[in-house]
């Protein structure tokens, strides 16, 4: 499995379902995997989570702070897509555990 791949190396036989989850932030993978009806965790950092998960077998994460949804849209006029803050903290606050939680959830959901 390339460093690239989408999916989670899970063998079939350990009681995780067919090992298949797309772990992505808000772009354009994480919606054609919820389109092929692949089971998503999407990362939410400067995107509305409402707007961006379509599939019941998708999972958002996010950091709750207060800037949260923001888009970066206080800044695209003069810097391009960037962050208010300087330090995309609603990317940064979004744990590797919390994925591996999610992960845990979805394969447990998919048996």
């Amino acid at each position: 499995m390339s460093p690239q791949s989408p999916r989670l190396p899970l063998s079939p036989g350990d009681g995780h379902g067919d090992g298949n989850v797309f772990i992505g932030i808000d772009f354009f993978p994480l919606h054609l995997a919820q389109c092929l009806n692949i089971y998503c965790i999407g990362l939410f950092g400067s995107t509305d989570l409402s707007k961006g998960l379509t599939s019941d077998k998708a999972v958002g994460l996010w950091a709750d702070i207060q800037c949260r949804g923001c888009h970066h849209r206080q800044e695209i006029m003069l810097t391009g897509m960037e962050c208010i803050y300087r330090k995309r903290r609603c990317m940064k606050r979004i744990t590797s555990e919390m994925v591996l939680v999610a992960v845990d959830k979805i394969m447990k959901f998919s048996n």
